[in-house]
C-alpha cells in the first residue's frame, strides 16, 4: 500500500512540476463554487465536472486562495507537498496568479474543447473560499466576468455535520463532545477556523460579502436540501445560470460525502442552536429573499 501511495504522489508531483513549468500557458477560471461547506459543494461539483464543455481542474478544494485565521490546509501534511503545492505555511500558500494558474487546464486544451464543443470553462470549487475576504478580492483581481455558486444547508444541520467529520477523519480534528465545542466558540476559546462550526453556518455576512462585491445577479444561491433531494433539478439549475447546455439527465448526479452520525444531535442542543441562528436566519432572508427553516 505505501509504495502505491509513493506512486501515486510521484505522479501528482510530476504534474505539479510539469503545471508549474507551463503556468503562463494555463488560463485562470470564471466560475467559482463558493460552498458553504458541508453543505453540497462536493455533488455540485461532480455534476459539473460531468458536463461536456467542463475541463476540469487539478484537484477539488485547492485551498490556495483563501487566507483564513488559524486554517490548516490539507496541502501542509507534508513539506514536499506543501512546496509544489505553494510553499504553504501556517496553513496558507505563498499566492501569487502563476502559483494559482498552474492548477487549470492549458489554454491549447480550452481551445480544442471549444472547437469540438462550442465552447468551454473551467471552475474552482473551493467551499472555504466563501468565508474569506482575501479570496474575494484576489478573484476580483483576476476574473472578467465571473459566476459564483453558493449552497447553504440548515445551519443547525450544517454545523452538527461538519463538527461529525471532524470527528471521524484518520487523524480526528474534533476530540470534544459537540456541546462543549459550541461553549468554546461562544465564548472565544475556539480560534482554529476548522472547528468554529457556528461562525461557519451564520451564513449572512459571508453572502452579504459576496453578493456587495460582485452584484446579486452573478451568484446562484442553492439549498443544500433540495441539491440532495433533487440532484438532477439543481444541476439543471446551475447549468442555466452558467448558460450551459442542460444535460442533467447526463450529470454525475450521486450524492457525495453521506456523513455517519455516531449519535443524533440532542433534542435540548438543536432547540438551543434554533434560537441562536433564528435573529442570523432573518437576515439571510432579508438579504435573499428566502431562508432555511429552522426546527
Amino acid at each position: 500500500m505505501r509504495m502505491k501511495q509513493r506512486l501515486y504522489f510521484s505522479y501528482k508531483a510530476a504534474d505539479l512540476v510539469w503545471r508549474h513549468c507551463t503556468a503562463v500557458g494555463r488560463t485562470l477560471p470564471e466560475v467559482f463554487i463558493l460552498g458553504a461547506t458541508k453543505a453540497g459543494s462536493t455533488s455540485l461539483t461532480s455534476m459539473l465536472f460531468s458536463h461536456p464543455l467542463h475541463v476540469g481542474a487539478f484537484a477539488k478544494e485547492l485551498m490556495y486562495l483563501q487566507k483564513l485565521p488559524n486554517f490548516k490546509s490539507a496541502w501542509e501534511w507534508n513539506r514536499y507537498v506543501a512546496l509544489l503545492w505553494g510553499r504553504v505555511s501556517n496553513g496558507h500558500a505563498q499566492y501569487c496568479l502563476g502559483g494559482y494558474r498552474k492548477f487549470f487546464p492549458l489554454k491549447v486544451q480550452m481551445m480544442l474543447r471549444a472547437a469540438m464543443k462550442g465552447r468551454a470553462i473551467t471552475s474552482d470549487c473551493d467551499p472555504f473560499n466563501l468565508y474569506c475576504p482575501t479570496a474575494l478580492e484576489r478573484i476580483k483581481g483576476f476574473a472578467k466576468d465571473p459566476r459564483f455558486v453558493i449552497s447553504l444547508r440548515n445551519p443547525v444541520d450544517r454545523a452538527y455535520s461538519d463538527y461529525n467529520m471532524n470527528t471521524k477523519r484518520i487523524t480526528p480534528l474534533e476530540r470534544r463532545s459537540f456541546e462543549q465545542s459550541i461553549e468554546d466558540e461562544l465564548n472565544g476559546r475556539e480560534t482554529r477556523f476548522r472547528r468554529r462550526y457556528l461562525n461557519q453556518s451564520t451564513y449572512e455576512p459571508h453572502v452579504r460579502r459576496w453578493i456587495e462585491a460582485f452584484g446579486r445577479e452573478r451568484v446562484l444561491i442553492l439549498k443544500a436540501e433540495n441539491i440532495f433531494k433533487n440532484p438532477a433539478g439543481a444541476a439543471s439549475e446551475m447549468f442555466a445560470f452558467l448558460g450551459l447546455p442542460d444535460t442533467s439527465a447526463n450529470a454525475d448526479v450521486a450524492q457525495k460525502n453521506i456523513g455517519e452520525y455516531s449519535a443524533p444531535l440532542s433534542p435540548e442542543t438543536r432547540r438551543r442552536l434554533v434560537e441562536h441562528f433564528a435573529p442570523h436566519n432573518d437576515r439571510l432572508g432579508d438579504l435573499i429573499g428566502w431562508k432555511h427553516d429552522l426546527k
